[in-house]
């Protein structure tokens, strides 16, 4: 943001969508922001507007370390919307506008028609529900009865994972490769490290990942653009969460995303064991000894390679990793391994 910032022009907007983290919190970003308050306390006496979003919990996590003192606006400013306390007419409006935008077939829409008031004033309705049954993808089978809707509204999450779970290979495998990126797949796609290993066991390839991608843009993905960068990213962050989830009901999906991830990656989407982080991968026992003998390996960070930076950077990655994410019983293994 601070490198876009044009002095010349006051009534530049910034949009950070997910500041702190999307589906958990990323201390780095919030040592970012730390670091550039300075710098956004001029553009903002300058004139430019600046909007940050963040889920709740992320949020109140990243409190602990964002120095609010110096910048007091984080506090005074913040305002909180929640989507599960919407006005009737917000909802309906709401339900209306993704309808008449998606994808769905008249015969469809006309068939829902007689249900979408109770769909909008049902109390687990928030927007993503309405982007959903807007949305081919995740309607198939749906008979439109009052009975069927409200479970659709009542257990979004579950009909997510159930979403997923019944993509075919190469779908899986590609959200697998953004999951594994944290978010952030750029454009073109070039695999890394592990990465074709951990495809091949998927059972896909690059080039099949990339046309499933495609397939996928618009209902589970999407392309934005980061820095002039073109990257995939989940349509939503529950879409992250819901794949994080199918890593715990297959110990083999488990075993190849913490292999075919890099080390630095996995410090800030995995748990050794659970300490009471929301929406990270709880690594159970059983693959203790596989995240030792990768965090013994990791000399050098992955996203900075400059001399001796790239040693302190590694350190300091290992350090808030085994200090913040994990139990006293991978801490005894780990550290008897040293």
């Amino acid at each position: 943001m601070v490198k876009h910032w044009n002095v010349s022009e006051p009534s530049q907007f910034f949009w950070i969508d997910d500041a702190f983290g999307v589906t958990q919190y990323e201390s780095p970003l919030v040592h970012g922001w730390n670091h550039n308050v300075l710098h956004v306390k001029s553009m903002l006496k300058k004139g430019a507007k600046v909007v940050m979003t963040s889920r709740d919990y992320i949020y109140n996590r990243a409190r602990y370390d964002l120095k609010e003192g110096a910048f007091p606006l984080l506090k005074e400013s913040k305002v909180v919307i929640d989507v599960h306390d919407l006005s009737g007419p917000e909802r309906q409006q709401i339900l209306y506008n993704h309808l008449k935008l998606g994808k769905q077939p008249k015969e469809f829409l006309a068939s829902l028609k007689p249900h979408l008031e109770q769909v909008a004033a049902h109390a687990r309705f928030i927007p993503e529900t309405a982007r959903r049954l807007a949305d081919p993808l995740f309607t198939q089978g749906l008979f439109p009865s009052d009975y069927f809707l409200k479970e659709f509204v009542e257990k979004r999450e579950q009909l997510l994972l159930e979403v997923i779970q019944g993509l075919d290979t190469h779908s899986k495998a590609a959200l697998g490769l953004i999951y594994m990126r944290k978010d952030h797949l750029e454009i073109p796609i070039a695999l890394l490290g592990s990465e074709p290993q951990a495809l091949e066991r998927l059972g896909s390839t690059l080039g099949d990942c990339i046309k499933a991608l495609n397939a996928l843009s618009g209902s589970l993905v999407t392309v934005v653009h980061v820095n002039d960068q073109p990257v995939w990213r989940f349509k939503h962050p529950t879409v992250g969460d819901a794949y994080a989830a199918t890593l715990a009901f297959s110990p083999d999906l488990l075993e190849i995303f913490l292999t075919g991830s890099s080390i630095e990656s996995l410090t800030s989407q995995i748990t050794c064991g659970n300490v009471g982080i929301e929406k990270a991968v709880v690594v159970p026992p059983s693959h203790f000894a596989m995240i030792s003998d990768r965090l013994r390996q990791y000399k050098k960070s992955e996203s900075n390679k400059v001399g001796w930076y790239a040693s302190w950077r590694a350190w300091r990655v290992l350090t808030r990793f085994l200090s913040t994410r994990c139990s006293k019983d991978f801490l005894a293994l780990y550290l008897g391994k040293r």
